[in-house]
């Protein structure tokens, strides 16, 4: 299974998400899921699902924090 997230590609998209997140209260987020084509025959693509997450409040999301692990050189001191 793979998941793919794509919210960052878009330059204009970026900007307007940087304008409204300081003012909206409340965000709606709508996902779809779908079984990906990798020949002719797999054509058409079909939606499997979709959900919505609605009233999410921003003032209470958490930033995470990625922590990396350390190298292997590093490790071995």
């Amino acid at each position: 299974m793979q998941i793919d997230v794509d919210i960052g590609s878009s330059t204009v998209a970026n900007g307007v998400l940087g304008l409204v997140c300081g003012v909206i209260t409340t965000l709606v987020v709508d996902m779809a899921f779908l079984v990906q084509a990798h020949s002719l025959d797999e054509l058409p693509e079909r939606l499997i699902g979709a959900v919505r997450v609605s009233h999410v409040e921003l003032k209470s999301a958490i930033v995470p924090t990625l922590e990396l692990d350390p190298s292997p050189s590093e490790s071995n001191r």
